[in-house]
């Protein structure tokens, strides 16, 4: 466990990262404050995926619409003249 205090931690910063990479716990804080430091991976670029693949035509017969679409569902007569 690798323990430095926030006046300390802007210095040390490639020995904190190789120490995150060891597996090693790393805390950076002082008396009332304490924050652990964890490497998170970064998926892949998905919105630049999905623009690649998208073009015209991309969703072709994915959409239906029925034939009696634009015809009401009910008897409108009582709601107007």
């Amino acid at each position: 466990m690798v323990q430095v205090t926030i006046e300390q931690a802007p210095s040390q910063w490639p020995q904190l990262l190789e120490a995150i990479d060891r597996g090693e716990a790393v805390y950076v804080g002082d008396a009332q404050r304490r924050v652990r430091l964890v490497i998170e991976p970064v998926p892949p670029d998905e919105t630049a995926a999905q623009q690649r693949s998208r073009g015209f035509g991309c969703m072709k017969g994915q959409i239906w619409m029925s034939p009696d679409f634009d015809e009401p569902d009910f008897d409108m007569t009582e709601y107007g003249p």
